[in-house]
């Protein structure tokens, strides 16, 4: 055979290897994406579950605070109405 018949022989097999190549790589590509969808996935279903235990446990807190707000509250609105009561009945003269 002659020299151009041989680097035409090898300029086909070079195109070969190339489209070979590129096939490869878009399936790795098509494959590595499917990969980072799948952990994206996964972290966005963590990120859920993670907003709604965040949610109940500032939930249960804000309760447990406004609660012991309220008996704080009427703890000194009791002590508040005694020491008026107090004072209205030394004022009118009575021993409290």
């Amino acid at each position: 055979m002659g020299v151009l018949t041989d680097h035409m022989t090898q300029m086909c097999n070079e195109i070969l290897a190339m489209r070979h190549g590129r096939r490869m790589l878009n399936t790795a590509l098509g494959e590595a994406g499917a990969q980072r969808k799948n952990i994206v996935s996964q972290m966005c279903a963590g990120f859920a579950r993670a907003r709604v235990e965040m949610a109940h446990q500032t939930s249960t807190a804000r309760h447990a605070f406004l609660k012991n707000l309220r008996q704080g509250v009427n703890r000194h609105r009791r002590e508040v109405r005694a020491d008026l009561m107090g004072a209205r009945r030394a004022w009118m003269g009575r021993r409290a």
